[in-house]
């Protein structure tokens, strides 16, 4: 399993609109499976945990977010800057 965490950028130091924060969370909704839960962390940024996940298919479903985001929205300043942790398994 693997967490990603996501967070809203913006191309300049100003704040990410709401709406941009909106839009994040109803593309990770679209976006992920039912049973990957999604918390939001605060202002702009979600907490996603991708069961049964590896670092490499983590990757590969941030660039799928991504890849929808910007085709859903390609008018939105906001980009995603993300994080990806792995959990240890025993």
């Amino acid at each position: 399993s693997t967490i990603l965490i996501i967070k809203a950028g913006g191309r300049t130091a100003e704040a990410v609109p709401t709406t941009d924060v909106r839009r994040i969370e109803r593309v990770l909704l679209k976006t992920l499976r039912c049973a990957d839960p999604i918390a939001r962390l605060n202002a702009g940024a979600y907490v996603v945990l991708l069961a049964g996940a590896s670092e490499e298919n983590a990757q590969i479903v941030m660039e799928r977010i991504e890849r929808v985001f910007r085709t859903s929205y390609p008018r939105s300043k906001a980009y995603l800057e993300y994080r990806i942790y792995p959990l240890a398994t025993e």
